[in-house]
């Protein structure tokens, strides 16, 4: 079909080079993801030569990986199919790229088809890989994996998952799970994932080979999953609002009664959420514990992806006690989104600088506003929810406490800049437990 730029184009005698400006624009196009990636290099091995998976010992002459980058919108796991059960590690592709990127080029060849567990240690973790189900045998992968493992990651609790480690670096085809807190290898191997579901599967693992039954403890496959990060499956459900008119933020009222609930998800299991918070008084940092209260998790990154708090106000601070923000003007509160959702009140106000969200009544939490502690207030925990804990800006927080008084009025306005949440695989877990110390 000839285009109408086409013919004007040839109406008016332009060139050949000058038709370049009515080519049709196209959109950018993203670069291909980790498993595309590691197909085609596979196919380029096996036309080369470089590769033949009908040879008996295929994986003792694989080449190492290509590097490939990870799209921050997506999540990825790795699910392990054996003859007990199967298992998911959700693969740190922020904290070890490139053994992650190991681990999807050896699922796409296949490579544990037909492994084993084949050794427990101390019933502390159990290890995979094993070309034979009754020794540690190494199938003979002739490449190593260099990578530095991080101190923000480390073997804090079971199911961390990390490759054997030899000669400075990671074996390409051996890993180990964890069955319990090894904190030892901290700073030794890196942690590549955590398992998800299926712990117990593990353990059943280890116990055959444990038993003398490493016959039971057979890899069968493995497969890589790729979804949507829950950063990005929050943007796309306020995606869906604005595209069906259910969401108007050119409106000056669409923060209170309009405003649609966030959407019902989980967080990623064993994800890390940081809650930024710039005021003008300071930025502040709060861990967010999206495994405890992930419906006020996904409410906070839902309300900071939209905007909410942009403009709003820090308006009652009670010096010693808290400081309340979301409210729509500094001195009075206003109104709050149009929903509430169900409290998970699973984490005590045991220790300053928790973050709790306002309750509308003792089964229900406001949908905006939320609070700071200054210090432990234990009688809130039948009424609030702790969703986080501050973790750095108590210069913030002091700065903040001395505009307060008794009956919560503010002398000066503490407007809330903006908000925004990071999702990672880094992040400790120790703040839930312990008590709480200064700032930084």
């Amino acid at each position: 079909m000839v285009t109408l730029c086409l013919v004007r184009s040839l109406v008016l005698g332009a060139t050949l080079a000058g038709l370049a400006g009515c080519q049709t624009p196209t959109a950018p196009t993203e670069p291909p993801g980790p498993r595309l990636v590691m197909q085609r290099y596979v196919e380029r091995l096996q036309l080369n030569g470089s590769l033949d998976l009908e040879d008996p010992d295929w994986r003792a002459r694989l080449p190492p990986p290509p590097g490939t980058s990870f799209d921050e919108r997506r999540d990825y796991s790795w699910v392990v199919n054996t003859s007990l059960g199967s298992f998911t590690v959700r693969l740190f592709s922020d904290v070890a790229p490139r053994h992650v990127a190991n681990i999807v080029y050896m699922s796409e060849l296949g490579y544990y088809e037909g492994l084993y567990f084949h050794h427990v240690e101390s019933e502390l973790m159990v290890y995979g890989g094993g070309l034979r189900p009754d020794r540690e045998s190494d199938p003979g992968t002739v490449y190593t994996v260099g990578e530095t493992p991080l101190k923000e990651v480390g073997f804090d609790r079971p199911g961390r998952v990390a490759m054997v480690r030899r000669d400075g670096g990671s074996l390409g085809g051996r890993f180990l799970v964890t069955l319990e807190e090894t904190t030892w290898l901290d700073g030794d191997h890196a942690v590549i994932g955590q398992v998800v579901e299926g712990l117990d599967t593990v353990r059943r693992l280890g116990r055959s080979v444990e038993q003398g039954e490493p016959e039971a403890a057979r890899i069968d496959s493995t497969r890589i999953l790729v979804t949507p990060s829950t950063l990005e499956q929050v943007r796309l459900h306020i995606a869906r609002l604005s595209g069906m008119g259910l969401l108007d933020r050119s409106r000056e009222d669409w923060r209170s009664v309009l405003l649609p609930d966030p959407p019902r998800l989980k967080p990623a299991v064993g994800k890390s959420f940081t809650w930024h918070i710039e005021t003008s008084e300071g930025p502040m940092e709060v861990l967010l514990f999206a495994e405890e209260a992930p419906r006020h998790v996904v409410n906070v990154l839902y309300l900071s992806e939209l905007g909410y708090y942009d403009g709003l106000f820090f308006h009652r601070v009670i010096p010693g006690f808290m400081a309340q923000g979301g409210g729509m003007a500094w001195k009075r509160g206003g109104a709050a989104p149009g929903y509430a959702f169900l409290q998970e009140r699973s984490v005590s106000h045991d220790r300053p600088y928790r973050v709790a969200m306002v309750a509308d009544s003792v089964w229900l939490s406001v949908g905006g506003q939320f609070f700071v502690t200054y210090a432990a207030t234990p009688w809130l925990d039948e009424l609030n929810t702790v969703f986080g804990q501050v973790v750095a800006g108590s210069r913030t927080l002091r700065r903040i406490e001395t505009y307060g008084s008794p009956s919560g009025a503010t002398s000066r306005p503490v407007t809330i800049v903006s908000t925004r949440v990071d999702e990672s695989n880094a992040g400790s877990r120790s703040l839930l437990e312990g008590p709480g110390g200064e700032l930084p």
